[in-house]
């Protein structure tokens, strides 16, 4: 399905677009049960990041030519995979998405680029489907403090200061239907209070006019320039053992920036505390002084 204009100032607009269809009934069963599958052989994950670059079948979803049809729309012809993440809420589950930006924890806000959230059940207020505040997008880079839950599935709980959720909507999807958002995009979800899982398959696309990075990516349309970026090639067979290694490797980095994050904070702290302490030493000196200097001439 492609976009009409109606569809793209609303996204402009807005910062998002809401539904548009791209999955029939019988793909949607095909990648529901590959990742239930996994979700089977991996229990009680509810984020799985990055299932593009080792599973053919996430690889599929990811290039969907309907779902790149409708982003090149967006972005144009030259179409980069930054980054895939699931996102799985059991029935009667807990867990939620605290009210935040992507642009927080990436740099796309500084580079052409679209976030689909693809629904592979049905999202609803009841199962805890996305929120979003639409217009937000256009209030640019917002501040941001991290707040560690359990239940949350952001992995540094990352949290806008301030939200009016009056002005929140509910995106509600049909198996098979996504969104497109933009990057700074204020957004969130609420826990699953249903009998039914809801599960959402998000897709991040870029182009080659991003900055240099680390992260890998995956070219799926166009021939520009990509030699500052690494391009990975997409996976041939299933490789669950790999992915989980990878994922345990990316939350030790994590863990390591977080200490490192937390020892500087420390360091910066007592780098203003004893400076604290040394002016109240000079200022204590001085007033020693003063008090001296008076009493003479007092005499």
């Amino acid at each position: 399905m492609t976009l009409s204009r109606q569809q793209l100032e609303t996204y402009n607009t807005d910062g998002i677009v809401f539904p548009v269809k791209v999955f029939s009934a019988a793909e949607v069963i095909y990648f529901r049960t590959a990742l239930e599958k996994l979700l089977a052989d991996f229990e009680q994950l509810k984020r799985l990041d990055g299932l593009h670059l080792f599973f053919p079948w996430a690889y599929r979803l990811a290039t969907h030519d309907a779902l790149l049809n409708t982003v090149e729309q967006v972005l144009g012809e030259d179409i980069l995979v930054d980054g895939t993440l699931v996102f799985y809420k059991p029935a009667h589950d807990s867990s939620y998405v605290s009210w935040h930006q992507d642009s927080v924890y990436s740099t796309w806000h500084l580079t052409p680029s679209t976030s689909a959230w693809i629904a592979l059940t049905p999202s609803k207020r009841e199962n805890g489907c996305m929120r979003a505040i639409p217009g937000s997008h256009k209030q640019g880079q917002l501040s941001h403090t991290n707040h560690r839950d359990k239940s949350n599935l952001l992995v540094r709980g990352e949290q806008v200061a301030t939200v009016n959720e009056a002005s929140a909507v509910d995106v509600v999807l049909e198996p098979g239907e996504m969104s497109l958002h933009q990057s700074t995009l204020v957004h969130g979800s609420n826990a699953n209070d249903s009998d039914q899982p809801r599960i959402g398959f998000i897709v991040r696309f870029v182009t080659n006019q991003i900055a240099k990075q680390e992260r890998p990516v995956l070219r799926v349309r166009g021939n520009g320039d990509c030699s500052h970026l690494t391009i990975v090639q997409p996976p041939t067979e299933n490789d669950s053992h790999l992915w989980r290694r990878n994922i345990s490797r990316a939350k030790a980095r994590r863990r390591k920036e977080d200490l490192e994050n937390h020892g500087s904070a420390l360091r910066l702290c007592a780098r203003n505390i004893l400076g604290k302490q040394k002016q109240e030493d000079v200022h204590g000196t001085t007033s020693q002084r003063n008090d001296r200097r008076f009493t003479r001439r007092g005499e």
